[in-house]
């Protein structure tokens, strides 16, 4: 789910993560989550995807075959250029698509993310919420009483994680079943102050099966298997270093991944801890060389020595480990533009928005297209939508 820090303005313009989402709260979370709990609205019968006509802001797949990708008409910008929103969808892994009925939203200012967590139920968000469970013929408006920051789904259950109205103070959690639009609270939990102090500093949240992690470098929790949620002692091992992002591959293997403040033009520098218990203990396993900001982690089900690193700003870059970081190597990919919602739906099946740039081939790579890897992150190509 997945999910920048630094210099706040810097990155919201350049790279489509949980910092656009603060941005676009900031912009219109007013607009996005006020009036009533919730509304409806339908629209025309599916019909197919016009070739050559989308920019991908954000995609979300719940088998290596079917997914959806949330985004605008051809040269879409987001979020320098908001436009309305559509929504693809894929039943063979991105060969062909169709258009999903969305409600009246702009991405980047009403919603600037997707996750499915079935065919049938779905969230767009950041900072509004809408839901659907009938596979997008109808969509309602929710309202958890702040900008929706990042999403989470697994074993039946939706975490949201979402901020105050202010955007000061720590986020909270949120919950509900996933064939229902029954959210409450999770307890008290809050994920303490943001790690750097930083407007675009946001918490980390992850699901793998029953299981689930919440917070930032000072306060994170987990209820392992679905159980009472208790509170980690958890520190990212060096000085200066937060806690931005986590990754799960299983309810024990748990991956965080840690920056440091902004260290000028060559970005941030990063560091991954891994864990084996769930997140008790955590030890080191290097991190994607260089430095940049707006990063993100991911890990394939159940591949726990196989992480995936992106990050943007001077040059978007994905890293890759197989041995548990040990060795970090660059992948090849379009090595200009910027990169987003990178996830791993399968043991060897992943996807992340890339755009513009050039493709490895010297073709250029339009805005909002997506990228699959079918090799666990070993390589990726351009998926035509």
């Amino acid at each position: 789910m997945t999910r920048s820090r630094g210099d706040y303005g810097k990155a919201a313009s350049t790279a489509l993560s949980r910092a656009a989402v603060l941005l676009a709260a900031l912009l219109a979370f007013s607009a996005a989550s006020a009036g009533a709990a919730f509304s409806a609205s339908r629209a025309e019968p599916p019909a197919p995807a016009p070739a050559k006509a989308f920019s991908v802001v954000a995609a979300s797949f719940v088998s290596p075959d079917s997914g959806f990708a949330l985004g605008g008409a051809a040269g879409c910008e987001v979020p320098a250029q908001p436009c309305a929103a559509r929504l693809l969808a894929t039943v063979n892994g991105g060969r062909s698509w169709r258009h999903v009925p969305v409600p009246p939203v702009v991405v980047g200012r009403s919603v600037i993310s997707v996750l499915f967590a079935t065919r049938r139920d779905g969230w767009l968000y950041g900072p509004g919420l809408w839901s659907t469970h009938d596979g997008g013929a109808r969509w309602r408006r929710l309202s958890v009483g702040g900008a929706v920051l990042d999403m989470a789904a697994g074993a039946g259950e939706v975490y949201a994680e979402v901020s105050a109205p202010s955007q000061l103070g720590p986020e909270k959690l949120y919950r509900s079943p996933v064939g229902s639009d029954a959210w409450a609270r999770v307890g008290r939990l809050t994920s303490g102050p943001r790690p750097n102090g930083g407007l675009g500093d946001a918490a980390g949240l992850a699901v793998s099966g029953r299981s689930a992690w919440f917070g930032s470098n000072s306060t994170l929790w987990t209820n392992s298997g679905g159980g009472r949620w208790h509170r980690i002692a958890f520190s990212c091992l060096q000085r200066h270093y937060s806690m931005i992002d986590i990754a799960a591959a299983s309810p024990r293997d748990v991956d965080f991944l840690c920056i440091a403040p902004p260290i000028g033009e060559g970005g941030q520098a990063n560091a991954v801890l891994k864990s084996a218990d769930g997140g008790a203990t955590v030890h080191p396993a290097g991190g994607a060389p260089g430095g940049g900001c707006c990063w993100e982690i991911a890990m394939p089900p159940g591949r726990a020595r196989v992480i995936s690193e992106i990050a943007n700003d001077p040059v978007a870059t994905i890293a890759r480990t197989g041995n548990a970081g040990r060795t970090w190597a660059w992948v090849n990919w379009p090595r200009e533009g910027i990169l987003s919602s990178l996830a791993y739906v399968s043991p060897a099946v992943g996807w992340v928005v890339a755009g513009p740039g050039s493709s490895p081939d010297g073709s250029p790579l339009p805005y909002g297209s997506l990228l699959r890897t079918t090799n666990d992150g070993l390589s990726w190509h351009k998926v035509g939508v």
